[in-house]
């Protein structure tokens, strides 16, 4: 055991390294406005993070992100340009674009919800979509069991459970 200055032993306690959960299929949605605002304020670098680490920590292979349409002014402008800038500049070589905006004045849930079940993806969200399975019980289930929560810690996306699909 290693003894420290005072020629007492010390215990060496090591990292241990964490076991990768596996998503069940390799198609996700994020759901821009909640991961941007999941600190409690609006904060366009978390989802920034969170698509990267989708895309390498939890390997994805298509990941998409809608965003509703207050969201730039949330963020701001120059901030809200830069990252559509980004996010354009991600697009994979057959076009494929990964950021989208919901229409002015409509909520950006079901437009989530319906791309997730048309083409069938995961949902990255902590919202429950209550307002919309109220209007759509029938859907209930087919939502949750898409829904993947998340939590953002010192920039890190953790997830801790995918859905049983």
């Amino acid at each position: 055991m290693p003894k420290s200055k005072k020629g007492k032993s010390k215990k060496v306690v090591a990292k241990k390294k964490s076991k990768q959960i596996k998503p069940p299929i390799d198609r996700i949605i994020l759901d821009g406005s909640n991961i941007t605002c999941f600190a409690g304020y609006p904060d366009i670098a978390q989802l920034s993070a969170a698509y990267y680490q989708i895309k390498e920590k939890y390997h994805f292979k298509k990941i998409r992100i809608i965003v509703g349409p207050g969201l730039r002014h949330k963020v701001g402008l120059d901030e809200f340009d830069r990252i559509k800038k980004e996010f354009k500049e991600n697009e994979t070589a057959d076009g494929e674009r990964i950021l989208f905006e919901s229409p002015a004045y409509a909520n950006d849930d079901p437009f989530i919800i319906r791309y997730a079940i048309d083409h069938d993806f995961l949902i990255l969200s902590n919202d429950c979509f209550r307002d919309y399975i109220e209007e759509h019980p029938e859907l209930e289930s087919e939502i949750k069991r898409r829904l993947v929560k998340f939590m953002i810690m010192d920039g890190d996306l953790m997830i801790t459970k995918f859905p049983d699909y």
